[in-house]
């Protein structure tokens, strides 16, 4: 043992004093004594009593879980809050005057900026640390520890690619031909005109007796709007 960390909540001067007499006491033996730490235990007891502490530490009680979570937070502290509803972990004195969707959705970018900021580790990170990676959401996570436990540490970055549905995207045999029929119909060119001029617009086009081109064309000329033949 290496480190004692020690909650600064309640009795916590009184586990100091005993934490300061058990090392003055081993190194009076001659035993290489640990060092003592405080933490920050806000949030703790929400922590231990969570379904998520269950999930975790199903054989353990809630005084143990909130001690567990305190000596996790000295080794990783921002994978460790982030399993923990920051409304809980206490933000300020006025913060349930805010509105609570705003102040929910403040706090979750505020979360989401410090992990990306920081960065995490790969083969020790929680679903919790990485759902909050931008771009990875909760299932993803999930889907990422799934292949760590199963095949091992990630030796590299590129080994990403081989989780399920987190490599290259790749469409579907019906995307592919809806796209090709898509490409097809704009390829498709409508006809200029789908049937003969009725009677009154006929009566208005050029006839061979008084029709001039205007580009020095030989009559009979006929507009280019108005087409006489229907398509083959």
């Amino acid at each position: 043992m290496e480190l004692i960390a020690i909650g600064n909540g309640t009795a916590s001067r009184e586990t100091d004093k005993l934490a300061s007499e058990l090392i003055r006491t081993l190194r009076e033996e001659g035993v290489e004594a640990p060092q003592k730490v405080t933490v920050s235990e806000a949030g703790a007891s929400v922590y231990s009593a969570s379904a998520l502490a269950a999930a975790e530490l199903p054989d353990y009680d809630v005084t143990v879980r909130g001690a567990v979570s305190i000596a996790r937070r000295l080794q990783d502290p921002l994978a460790e809050l982030v399993k923990i509803d920051p409304q809980s972990i206490g933000v300020g004195q006025y913060q349930h005057d805010v509105p609570p969707a705003a102040l929910r959705r403040a706090l979750n970018d505020t979360v989401e900026d410090c992990v990306n900021a920081v960065g995490v580790n790969l083969n020790s990170a929680s679903v919790q640390l990485l759902a909050h990676v931008a771009g990875v959401g909760t299932a993803t996570a999930e889907r990422i520890v799934a292949y760590r436990t199963e095949h091992g540490p990630f030796a590299n970055r590129q080994q990403l690619l081989n989780v399920p549905r987190l490599g290259e995207r790749r469409p579907s045999a019906r995307r592919q031909d809806s796209s090709a029929s898509v490409v097809a119909r704009s390829r498709w060119m409508p006809p200029r005109c789908t049937r003969k001029p009725t009677r009154s617009r006929a009566a208005l086009l050029p006839t061979r007796r008084h029709a001039t081109a205007p580009t020095g064309l030989p009559v009979p000329w006929v507009p280019r709007t108005v087409a006489t033949r229907s398509p083959g």
